[in-house]
């Protein structure tokens, strides 16, 4: 029987070499042909009972007339994913109460994890997942992974790697930082499949991840399972949430940097204060948070891409 996925992206982000990534990109990115039509840059795979027979270039950037995609070796191990489509889902505040929301006073009982030569900042709550959202956002940690089991008491499972990770912000932060964002609601909706920018309006969201840079689909330390996909949340939106309360010394400082040489005479430039960068939430400068679940054994793993 045959049968035909359409994918949010193509083979720059693809490789049908049937590897694990290969297929966690298909199982994360599976939706439905409608949407896919919409998408500069989608693919089409055809199965013939569960095996990849064809693929091809669908998305709209796409202009030559021979859409076929050379299959390489190993695309024979290529899984046919199982699941229903993934619906992609916008992000936005309202002003009605929500089930979900960012920034905020962590609940009464709530534990922030310590680890690491920075805090970690309280960033809201996923309902869908009855997730807390914490993140050391001043550190350079590449992934976070922690245990939900307990929504009120998250554990950090990568110890090693967040005790290692350092910061640009030494002189303004500790453990002992503290900031708090001011809450802001926040609800999901299904955005207009148009023929301009398809179903993808921008880089917050749920549903399907829209990536800033090459994908990245975690694994569950605890059990090896691909983990799901829960949120995206762009800086855009994040610095439109001010910091409400903070025990960051202000010293009203100007970095200077050299940024070249011309002759024999260094070339700076002055940078805004530092302490600016903590006066709203945000992720390294225009960077994206994303959210990853597995649901089995309530471990989550958040991550920031920038540009």
């Amino acid at each position: 029987m045959e049968k035909k996925v359409f994918l949010t992206v193509d083979t720059y982000d693809l490789t049908l070499d049937g590897s694990v990534e290969c297929n966690d990109m298909i199982a994360t990115h599976a939706t439905t042909e409608a949407i896919a039509s919409g998408l500069d840059y989608a693919t089409t795979l055809v199965f013939d009972d569960g095996r990849l027979v064809q693929a091809l270039n669908t998305g709209k950037s796409f202009r030559k007339k021979d859409k076929t995609i050379p299959l390489p070796e190993g695309s024979e191990n290529i899984v046919c994913p199982d699941t229903e489509p993934h619906l992609p889902y916008n992000l936005r505040f309202t002003n009605n109460t929500a089930a979900s929301w960012l920034g905020g006073e962590p609940p009464e009982g709530f534990v922030m994890p310590e680890c690491g030569i920075v805090s970690f900042q309280y960033l809201g709550y996923l309902s869908g997942s009855d997730l807390h959202l914490v993140f050391p956002l001043y550190s350079d940690v590449a992934k976070l992974f922690i245990d939900s089991t307990d929504p009120m008491r998250p554990v950090v499972l990568n110890t090693e790697e967040v005790a290692d990770a350092t910061t640009a912000y030494g002189d303004y932060i500790d453990t002992g930082t503290q900031l708090a964002f001011v809450r802001h609601e926040i609800e999901f909706f299904a955005p207009e499949n148009n023929k301009k920018r398809g179903a993808f309006t921008s880089y917050c969201g749920a549903g399907i991840p829209n990536w800033m840079q090459r994908p990245t689909i975690p694994h569950c330390p605890r059990s090896g399972k691909r983990m799901e996909f829960a949120v995206q949340v762009c800086s855009q939106m994040a610095n439109a949430i001010p910091v409400e309360s903070s025990n960051v010394v202000s010293l009203g400082l100007e970095r200077v940097e050299v940024v070249g040489t011309n002759g024999q005479i260094d070339v700076r430039r002055r940078i805004r204060p530092i302490e600016n960068e903590f006066k709203r939430m945000g992720f390294w400068g225009s960077g994206t948070l994303y959210v990853f679940v597995q649901p089995e054994t309530k471990v989550a793993c958040l991550f920031i891409q920038n540009s």
